[in-house]
């Protein structure tokens, strides 16, 4: 039964990256509206990717491991992101963008984990 509940969560992520990946690549009302749109909701594909590779045993940890530790993240980081991306001659997002995307990611991932729940673009 737990392998029959995994394979189906997983299923609905694979649709739902499907369908965010039809948008993308056909246009839409949104893209219209906000040409960087997709840009910037990188974050959502790349997390996506990630549950899909948990479902497929492909990660180290699990959902709420990696959900604990967004939510721990420690601000000195940041310091360590931009020299990180400064060295490899990167352009950094500043902190106040880095800060929201975090949210939006622990956001998505809160409501996946604890309800798995997929709360829209």
């Amino acid at each position: 039964m737990f392998r029959s509940r995994k394979s189906k969560e997983k299923r609905r992520l694979v649709k739902y990256l499907a369908e965010l990946e039809s948008l993308k690549k056909n246009g839409s009302l949104i893209t219209l509206m906000n040409p960087s749109y997709w840009e910037d909701k990188k974050w959502l594909f790349d997390l996506i990717e990630w549950l899909i590779g948990y479902y497929e045993d492909r990660t180290a940890s699990n959902p709420k491991e990696y959900l604990e530790s967004m939510i721990k993240f420690n601000l000195n980081s940041y310091d360590d992101y931009v020299n990180e991306m400064e060295r490899f001659n990167i352009t950094p997002m500043s902190e106040v963008d880095k800060l929201k995307m975090l949210i939006h990611e622990i956001n998505f991932l809160y409501n996946w984990v604890y309800y798995k729940r997929i709360n829209g673009i």
